[in-house]
């Protein structure tokens, strides 16, 4: 309600700061034209500014270069053009130093309102343009449009200025004309709009355009980051504080409207983090969008393809006003994780598909009903690859086309199994998660993922482990290769089984024929690198060292060879026996497929309660545990993928950690003295696949040097050049260790 004359003075029942209470929580932009933007309105206008700034606004402020003395600085510059442009008697306050007004600002009002403004500027949506008068005179205007959501226009104008005094104390007057008044006040707004646009637009000629940087930058210094639920429960506790004593009856109004802003914010998505996503972030949703809601996110491990991913589902729910979304993940471990992710973010009506959860089926069919009668009800669904396949009846053709598919670790796409039913599936919007999106040998698959997502290399955004290191996303490491031999038994039974495995292979095209028993002899073949006998002792030696380093030595994982000893006993046992053979103060635990209450122990490893952590075909998809700094790769088998995604485990960054180190065992073959020309050919084969490895890991160590001559003496034994392998691997896919099928070199 106006006052009836649609005139406010800080003399009458009318008060300014009640039209500005009103007006700032419920406009989309607000431009100003002031007389002067001075630091002692800042406390008053504070109030009312959170949930504008909650809602989006955008705020445009045109300020006159005559401040006051102790504010004139906001607009000083070092930059000789702007010099220029003060009048040579400026009053010499002005050239104070800019801190010096900040410094003053203790008031818990001029905070707030300096942390929204901070708020608005990192988000691009505040707009500072000091000017000055050609002639040199003072620009005396106190004037603004304030624009709602649906294009309604307020027009202010009069002599208050924007400070306590002016807002509730002097006798001053705004007068507000609407856009939809009569003739008079449309004509006015309108005016306003044409002497706003040029100077906004810094075209006309009546002013000199000073830098704005100055004020800028004192914003960044002193402002405070926080989130936009932050900036709400901030200003809720200074309306209830009431140190603005004049205007209560006001501001106890406006505290019931704030609680109900509060409360609707609070069921709002949002991005969990108050400084938002990162430009690559931002960059990788822009390249989905653009490429028809349909990629890969060939991101690397450490980088938030998580955070990237759901990001794409916050846009989606900013432009349509809901969220719709069916998570793919390859274990239950991960189901969990990512429920935690997609809490972050605000989302609600989560479904987690897993054996874990007996209850799914029944939330499924609920939801499915629901969204017969409500097609925009929000959910998320969270379910591992194999209940997805084994359910797709119910969790792709039950649920809206129009829902967001996302595969984390997308390689899995093309498994067989999922290969199988990708023609069945409804959702059209699709997203695909992985640092290492190709399957190793194994072309059908990878046609089948780039034709699922429409994507292929370099695919739709592109985020390697080299540009993360160097840009501080994921931590340094140095890089240690430990050469190991197989010993002479162990090297006949390879040789022999190398001599089978040649009648099946292809000179020509380099690939083994489609049969049965290529399976069953490289599996066999496998098995005598993965449990060399040499990999203990090297083993044992290397925890020895790393106690000299550090006598603690926490964070570490080691990632063991499977299967057992002849004896019976594990191969995972038997290295964890030998580390507390070497001291009893390494307290140690086992994680593998069959580990009871994972989650529990990846937190008890965190918190430094276990010191080393053995792992054994686990901890190598999705899980986040950044605290690592240590890691001894003992196991052979396996993918590249595995290997890659491994170091990207290790080398997450964390506040308490500067580097990383990671060990690796390679192992060559013992030399068995042969002539025979495939003998030495087969043995130049095997230390070459091996340093495949190698070379990829040492090539973003900081030690590449040291790493690469850890290797290079005995490579040259084998008439190998280790630095001919990097040329073959540069611009290619890193090969190590064959499909994902049977995890075998071929």
């Amino acid at each position: 309600m106006f006052p009836p004359d649609f005139s406010y003075s800080s003399d009458t029942n009318f008060l300014p700061i009640e039209f500005f209470l009103e007006a700032i929580p419920r406009s989309q932009t607000i431009d100003l034209l002031l007389g002067y933007f001075s630091s002692t309105s800042i406390s008053t206008l504070a109030v009312g500014f959170a949930p504008f700034v909650v809602n989006g606004g955008k705020l445009r402020i045109i300020s006159n270069h005559e401040l006051r003395a102790e504010d004139a600085q906001l607009v000083r510059s070092s930059a000789d053009e702007e010099q220029q442009s003060f009048p040579y008697d400026f009053h010499e306050g002005f050239i104070q130093e800019i801190d010096s007004v900040f410094n003053a600002l203790r008031d818990p009002y001029q905070q707030h309102f300096i942390n929204c403004l901070k708020f608005l500027k990192d988000r691009q949506q505040l707009e500072l343009i000091p000017v000055k008068l050609i002639t040199g005179n003072m620009v005396h205007y106190k004037q603004g449009i304030l624009t709602d959501f649906d294009g309604n226009n307020l027009g202010i104008n009069g002599s208050c200025n924007f400070t306590a005094n002016g807002l509730l104390e002097n006798g001053e007057t705004i007068k507000v004309y609407r856009s939809w008044g009569g003739d008079y006040e449309i004509n006015t707004i309108e005016s306003e709009k044409n002497r706003f646009s040029p100077i906004f637009d810094r075209i006309s000629p009546k002013f000199e355009y000073l830098a704005r940087e100055r004020i800028e930058g004192a914003i960044d210094q002193r402002g405070e980051t926080k989130s936009s639920r932050q900036l709400l429960d901030d200003e809720l506790r200074l309306v209830g504080d009431g140190v603005l004593m004049q205007g209560q009856k006001l501001l106890a109004k406006y505290k019931e409207e704030l609680e109900k802003a509060i409360g609707e914010e609070k069921s709002k998505p949002h991005f969990p983090f108050t400084s938002g996503p990162h430009d690559y972030q931002k960059q990788a949703g822009s390249e989905w969008r653009r490429a028809g809601q349909k990629g890969i996110f060939a991101m690397a491990t450490g980088t938030g393809k998580t955070i990237t991913s759901l990001n794409c589902l916050f846009e989606e729910w900013l432009v349509e006003g809901l969220y719709q979304a069916v998570v793919l993940v390859p274990s239950e471990l991960l189901v969990v994780q990512w429920d935690k992710e997609v809490r972050q973010f605000n989302f609600r009506n989560i479904i987690l598909v897993s054996s874990k959860h007996p209850n799914w089926m029944r939330n499924v069919r609920e939801l499915s009903s629901d969204l017969r009668f409500d097609s925009k009800r929000s959910f998320v669904v969270i379910a591992t690859y194999a209940s997805y396949v084994n359910n797709l009846e119910l969790l792709s053709k039950n649920l809206p086309s129009e829902a967001l598919l996302i595969a984390d670790e997308a390689h899995n796409v093309g498994a067989p199994k999922m290969r199988s039913v990708l023609g069945d599936i409804k959702q059209t919007k699709r997203l695909g998660l992985s640092a290492t999106p190709r399957r190793d040998f194994d072309d059908e698959g990878n046609l089948a993922i780039e034709r699922f997502f429409e994507s292929a290399p370099p695919y739709t955004y592109s985020f390697p482990m080299a540009r993360a290191i160097e840009e501080g996303y994921l931590c340094k490491y140095y890089y240690f290769p430990q050469v190991v031999f197989l010993d002479l038994v162990e090297m006949e039974s390879y040789r022999e089984i190398s001599l089978k495995l040649a009648k099946f292979f292809h000179v020509d095209s380099q690939k083994f024929m489609n049969n049965p028993a290529v399976k069953s002899l490289l599996l066999e073949r496998k098995r005598i690198i993965h449990k060399a006998r040499a990999k203990l002792p090297a083993f044992k030696k290397i925890v020895s060292q790393e106690l000299e380093r550090n006598p603690e030595l926490k964070f570490g994982f080691v990632y063991s060879p499977e299967g057992a000893e002849d004896s019976g006993l594990a191969i995972i046992d038997q290295f964890m026996a030998a580390t507390t053979d070497i001291t009893e103060s390494i307290r140690v635990a086992s994680f593998t497929q069959m580990t009871r209450h994972k989650e529990e122990v990846l937190k008890n490893f965190e918190d430094g309660y276990i010191n080393l952590l053995f792992a054994m075909k686990c901890l190598d998809e999705g899980v986040d545990i950044p605290r690592t700094e240590l890691a001894i790769f003992c196991s052979s088998t396996g993918t590249s993928r595995q290997f890659v995604q491994r170091r990207g485990r290790i080398i997450r960054t964390h506040a308490e950690k500067q580097y990383a180190r990671i060990y690796d065992l390679v192992v060559f073959p013992a030399s068995t003295g042969t002539t025979d020309q495939g003998g030495r050919a087969l043995e130049r084969r095997f230390v070459s696949a091996e340093l495949k490895r190698v070379v990829e890991f040492a090539g973003l160590a900081q030690n590449y040097g040291e790493a690469m001559e850890m290797c290079n003496s005995v490579a040259n034994e084998f008439s190998v050049d280790i630095y001919a392998v990097q040329d073959e691997l540069e611009g290619a896919t890193l090969d190590l260790y064959g499909s994902d099928d049977f995890e075998e070199e071929v």
